[in-house]
């Protein structure tokens, strides 16, 4: 490709960027809200459409610009719209035992750091961790799903993962749920590194070479999920990927795998509704390649395992169970944004995490110019398959960037970049491994790689991540540590003031069927083991004003007792909530007086103050 012929393919894409800088702000929609969802956007009248169509515009322009660019400009090198899409089978690769070898000793590492490592001790998450464990209890005690616990996250999340945890090891204790999650988390060591297994295998590589990019990615993978940046959420994520990539690499076999990857269209909702939105967006992008590929049996079989799985799903959970689950979900959806949105920071601003945010988006931007780049080119060595496997790749990961979109806060969008990282890398390593190749002593290399000296360093990176020797003699007593880690005493994970209320509401409603909390301490109905007198089991997502009035209506059925009320306004954080700055770094702890006034009129009006006890209100029944 000419100097010339260069700059004009990337000159117009970076402008547009410059562009979409100026338009940021500009680019709004009308704010609209008749339920009356009171969140961060609600303080200052932001539509929660805005954010989206803004990531969309600042991201897809640029590629645009620089797809149409590279068709028009770069004609001899650029590859016709049929020669994209391959219809013959794709060679397979020679069997390397290196790399075979290399796999089995990482997953080895990765089995001795599950019995080596210590179990999670650290304090109960009152909030999070609380709001899976009373959803669950409160199924484990009514064994009634969506009629009795509105269901947030997902069918797992909510409700299955302590439940699964509790019947296998018999105990329903803090403890249980932790290992079982640890578990989780372990297992989402593995599935990842056999991603990065089939990953390396796809791009024609020779066999050193394979090994270490296989070593270079599994590293990468095991970072993030060691960081908590891939969590056992994105369990279903990395399925869907292994899966289109070996469909992908054969012509007629795998049936099978289409059927598994078909099923994956409900049990990923189930697993966890937003990955599950963002699996299924990406499911039809896969079926419509396989089109153009002519791979009409593999997309049957795909049709197939997605009718026989959402029926299946049906017949075992009933008619009214199916309808409430297509109410929570679509609701859910609805008023996600409202109800937990920050507003995006607009780039190379100064407002709060707009350096992360600028630097993710110009990541994504990066990343899709490699993509259209790599898919077009038809110079470069990639076989066309993988190619395609690098655009699901990158659909994915721009979809899943939506969850940092509408939680703009550092965490939500260190997860949401996750996928876009990984793509990265990939994009990073065949650069410069092309760069060193041209550029660099190519005998020098040919040593390092011949006696294994690079292989050996990169495998000991692993290794050191990995494995903590200290803990070793762990992996001998791993029996009785867990025996022992689920039979902890609940309280042990409590902070005091913690005990104290708990202890405090045992004594009050030891008579009582139900509890209810107005707070988000969501963990105290399951600390003090009593179900919810309100299907909402954790308030901070009940949001719209027809769910205020369905908890309303709940509480006088249920008719409790007590309440317990909010902290005393003294012991809160203080919050102007006409400050964009200020309301950002608490947007969590918006009192539910504030957030759900409908609700804190009826309590006020048919509840009085029983005591004060550590900072937090008692109301007793009028």
């Amino acid at each position: 490709m000419q100097i010339k012929t260069k700059f004009s393919i990337y000159f117009l894409p970076i402008l547009a960027i410059i562009l979409n800088v100026y338009l940021w702000e500009k680019i709004s929609f009308p704010y609209s809200n008749p339920e009356e969802v009171i969140g961060y956007y609600s303080f200052f009248n932001h539509s929660h459409f805005t954010d989206t169509i803004r990531y969309v515009v600042f991201v897809s322009t640029p590629l645009i610009l620089f797809f149409v660019l590279f068709i028009f400009l770069n004609k001899q090198e650029c590859l016709k719209f049929n020669e994209i899409f391959p219809n013959t089978s794709f060679r397979k690769n020679e069997k390397n035992f290196q790399l075979n070898l290399i796999f089995y000793i990482c997953l080895f590492i990765l089995i001795v750091k599950f019995l080596s490592t210590e179990f999670p001790k650290n304090d109960l998450d009152i909030f999070h961790e609380g709001q899976l464990l009373s959803g669950a209890y409160n199924f484990f005690l009514t064994k009634e799903i969506w009629k009795n616990t509105y269901v947030i996250s997902g069918l797992f999340m909510d409700i299955l993962n302590a439940n699964l945890a509790w019947s296998i090891t018999g105990n329903e204790s803090i403890g249980a749920y932790r290992f079982f999650i640890f578990f989780l988390q372990s297992f989402t060591s593995i599935i990842f590194l056999v991603l990065g297994y089939y990953i390396c295998k796809s791009f024609n590589l020779k066999k050193d070479e394979e090994v270490l990019f296989f070593l270079i990615l599994s590293i990468v993978f095991l970072y993030l999920v060691n960081s908590n940046v891939l969590v056992f959420r994105d369990l279903p994520l990395a399925c869907l990927l292994i899966f289109c990539l070996n469909i992908f690499r054969s012509h007629k076999s795998n049936l099978a795998i289409c059927f598994l990857l078909g099923t994956l269209s409900i049990i990923s909702l189930l697993w966890s509704l937003d990955r599950g939105m963002y699996l299924n967006a990406t499911l039809i992008s896969f079926i419509i390649l396989l089109f153009f590929m002519k791979r009409n049996y593999q997309i049957f079989f795909i049709f197939l395992g997605i009718l026989f799985s959402w029926i299946l799903f049906y017949l075992l959970i009933g008619k009214g169970n199916f309808l409430l689950f297509i109410d929570h979900s679509f609701t859910i959806l609805k008023y996600m944004d409202l109800q937990q949105g920050v507003i995006y920071p607009a780039p190379f601003s100064d407002e709060p995490n707009a350096t992360r945010g600028t630097r993710n988006l110009l990541l994504i931007i990066i990343n899709g110019f490699f993509v259209i780049f790599t898919l077009l080119n038809r110079k470069n060595n990639i076989p066309k398959e993988t190619k395609l496997f690098l655009v699901i790749l990158f659909i994915l990961s721009f979809l899943f960037y939506k969850s940092g979109l509408s939680r703009s806060d550092a965490p939500h969008m260190k997860q949401a970049i996750s996928f876009h990282t990984i793509l990265f890398i990939i994009i990073i390593y065949f650069n410069l491994s092309n760069y060193l190749k041209k550029y660099i002593n190519s005998n020098g290399l040919k040593f390092l790689l011949e006696k294994k000296i690079i292989l050996i360093l990169f495998l000991a990176i692993f290794l050191q991540n990995n494995i903590s020797f200290q803990h070793m003699k762990n992996i001998f007593n791993f029996k009785e540590r867990y025996i022992k880690f689920i039979n902890i005493n609940d309280n042990f994970f409590l902070k005091e003031n913690d005990r104290k209320i708990v202890n405090k509401l045992k004594e009050l409603t030891k008579n009582e069927d139900c509890f209810q909390l107005f707070n988000y301490h969501t963990a105290y109905t399951y600390l003090i083991k009593k179900k919810t007198c309100s299907k909402f089991t954790h308030i901070f997502n009940l949001g719209p004003k027809k769910h205020q009035y369905d908890f309303i209506a709940d509480i006088r059925q249920t008719n409790p007792k007590f309440i317990l009320y909010e902290t005393t306004p003294e012991s809160e954080i203080s919050v102007d909530y006409n400050d964009k700055k200020s309301l950002f770094l608490v947007y969590s702890f918006v009192r539910p007086s504030k957030r759900f006034p409908y609700i804190n009129e009826f309590i006020l009006k048919n509840y009085k103050t029983l005591e004060e006890f550590n900072d937090w209100i008692i109301l007793h029944r009028n």
